[in-house]
């Protein structure tokens, strides 16, 4: 497996998290200069999602809060876009399709909810080694109140990193020599993570 470094891509706007990580050595030191890196950006991330009250765009009150809604919930047809969307990818540039794998998915799940709650890209992903199972992870938090569905934080993100070109590291991933993948989502109060993992 290549080694490759933890990134973590800025867009303008409002703050998206990016990451892509492959297993392999040196992993600690690499997690520790992304987070003297990045410490600031993931506070100011976390701060904006501390603030209190929203605010109803609909109403003249700017500072009037936002109704209660039921939270999203992740549900079978988020997964089937994501791996939709890698497929898709990899199909514009002749590479095969990989096949949803449950026990990524059940990886991607909880590296989702580990990283989504612990503002740490690939967290989970560098403790458990993959799962004992994931070769490669890319993984993204979008603001809900950006992009308001799963799905769409999903075409967001996944753009995003397609968007690097063939020398990023998380085309590498989507396009790398792999035959399954598993995709799995979170949603923290106004975030929500997505982590795609290969084999």
């Amino acid at each position: 497996m290549g080694e490759e470094g933890l990134s973590l891509k800025l867009l303008t706007g409002p703050p998206h998290l990016f990451g892509n990580r492959r297993s392999g050595p040196g992993l600690v030191a690499r997690l520790a200069g992304f987070l003297s890196r990045c410490g600031p950006f993931l506070l100011s991330l976390l701060l904006a999602n501390c603030g209190g009250g929203g605010t109803d765009q609909g109403s003249a009150n700017p500072t009037s809060p936002t109704p209660a809604s039921a939270p999203l919930q992740v549900t079978p047809q988020d997964l089937q876009h994501c791996a939709d969307r890698v497929n898709a990818y990899r199909n514009s540039v002749g590479r095969p399709a990989l096949t949803r794998s449950p026990q990524l998915e059940s990886i991607a799940a909880a590296a989702a909810k580990n990283d989504g709650l612990s503002h740490v890209p690939h967290q989970y992903f560098v403790r458990t080694n993959g799962g004992g199972l994931a070769m490669a992870e890319n993984e993204f938090a979008v603001l809900l109140t950006e992009v308001r569905t799963i799905s769409n934080g999903i075409d967001f993100g996944m753009t995003n990193l397609w968007g690097e070109g063939p020398s990023g590291p998380h085309y590498q991933n989507i396009v790398g020599p792999y035959t399954q993948v598993g995709c799995g989502a979170y949603v923290n109060g106004n975030e929500v993570t997505v982590a795609t993992d290969f084999r």
